[in-house]
């Protein structure tokens, strides 16, 4: 009996030899896995540290086209770091929303502990990220769905930072002709360009998607349409000379000449018109202007007080040669068939020096055009002119000409197609929020 029990002892033997080897196999297998797991979880947290950090890198040192570990503070492990960064949506997942797109791979190999028994003697992981902006970035926009979106002619230049343009037109997208330039970190186009002349355009992203009016459901201001119940004057009142003109309805409009410098008080004029040398004060409050709109084409200055200045027909002209500034202002330029509307021309001689309210319903609109307007606003650069707000006419070109500047350091411009001709040059710096920032836009992982 005991010589046939030695040969069962020895095969049980080898059978818990094996049985060890291969446990200790999968003990081996497990930590080696789980370092593995522990390793690609730091990778994705170093590549999408390292593309936030890229995204949101100051102007001032800006994360480099292609790179290696530029952030080491946020790769405490020394993963090795591959950088691109374009500077514009190529890498960007959806670029209609994104901009400014940076992809971060980061790589590790290390040397197994247990598995190398088995012949795998190094592994080997990656992990990427794309990080980008989004939100509301553009601070131009083409809202026209035919014809040309930008038509720039002659040398002036188009520019926009911290923010970019979109043109919605599925034709020509962009006219260029002449030699002056077309500037964004960021140039989105449904059509095509055209490019002419000598000067250059920003590189372009094709989008499929029509462009969002962002201001589609900005509530026009809210007044009582004209005529007033009751008329302080029901014909027509022309000054000469110095006057303070009271409060009130002047359903005959009001008629500005000579070299008296005038003040108007808030009410409703049936047009006012201005042509003599004297300054010419709006006081705070609120005007409608209605039926003949109003036109300045003085010499004298024209102050606007803080308030809403409704054009209800007729249009807004300015076209003098004195210099137009205000405060915390909105125009509103509309209309009806009784009053049709008419085209808000700022294209005087002087400097145009404008702010838009910071607060309140109408935070931010400048130049606020209604749908049912579809007459172009003209804006002439002679005078270096700050207009700080917002431009929209959603049915409505803006027609940019003269010799000098034309900048908004706050604002958005969103109309039907920008045309500019001669050497002016139109700016935007940022885009206007209300709560007091001055961009909307946040740096999020895209992928």
């Amino acid at each position: 009996m005991n010589n046939l029990e030695h040969p069962e002892r020895g095969a049980i033997a080898v059978m818990v030899a094996a049985l060890m080897v291969v446990l200790i196999g999968f003990l081996g297998l497990a930590v080696d896995l789980g370092y593995a797991y522990l390793q690609k979880t730091r990778l994705q947290h170093v590549a999408d540290a390292e593309a936030l950090a890229c995204v949101i890198s100051p102007s001032a040192n800006p994360c480099p086209i292609s790179g290696g570990d530029i952030y080491p503070v946020v790769n405490p492990y020394g993963f090795t770091i591959a950088i691109q960064n374009p500077g514009d949506d190529s890498f960007c997942p959806l670029p209609s929303a994104q901009d400014n797109c940076a992809t971060v791979t980061a790589t590790s190999q290390w040397n197994t502990f247990f598995i190398n028994l088995f012949g795998l003697n190094k592994l080997k992981l990656s992990a990427s990220a794309i990080a980008g902006m989004v939100g509301q970035n553009d601070c131009m926009e083409m809202l026209g769905t035919s014809g040309t979106g930008i038509d720039q002619s002659g040398s002036g230049t188009i520019s926009t930072v911290n923010c970019g343009i979109s043109v919605n037109q599925t034709g020509i997208s962009i006219n260029q002709t002449g030699s002056g330039d077309i500037t964004s970190s960021s140039i989105k186009v449904r059509g095509s360009i055209r490019k002419v002349g000598s000067g250059t355009i920003s590189k372009t992203t094709s989008i499929s998607s029509p462009v969002v009016d962002q201001f589609s459901s900005m509530p026009a201001p809210v007044f009582n349409p004209p005529p007033p119940g009751t008329c302080a004057q029901n014909n027509l009142v022309k000054y000469s000379g110095t006057t303070i003109v009271p409060p009130g309805n002047y359903c005959g409009g009001v008629s500005i000449t000579g070299s008296g410098n005038v003040t108007l008080n808030p009410g409703y004029f049936k047009g006012i018109s201005s042509s003599g040398s004297g300054s010419l004060q709006f006081n705070p409050g609120n005007y409608v202007i209605y039926g003949n709109g109003i036109d300045v084409s003085g010499s004298g200055s024209v102050t606007l007080g803080a308030g809403t200045y409704i054009v209800y027909g007729g249009g807004a002209n300015f076209s003098g040669s004195g210099n137009v500034s205000g405060i915390s202002v909105l125009i509103y330029n509309s209309g009806n068939a009784t009053y049709p509307p008419g085209a808000l021309n700022a294209t005087g001689s002087g400097g145009f020096n404008l702010s838009a309210p910071m607060t309140g319903p109408d935070a931010g609109m400048l130049f606020f055009q209604s749908a049912n307007n579809t007459n172009n606003m003209n804006i002439k650069g002679s005078g270096n002119s700050t207009l700080n707000g917002n431009i929209y006419a959603p049915t409505a070109g803006v027609n940019l000409t003269g010799s000098s500047g034309t900048t908004l350091p706050i604002g958005k411009i969103i109309v039907k197609n920008i045309n500019l001709s001669g050497s002016g040059n139109i700016s935007v710096t940022n885009a206007f929020t209300p709560n007091g920032g001055s961009n909307s836009t946040r740096p999020v992982l895209v992928n």
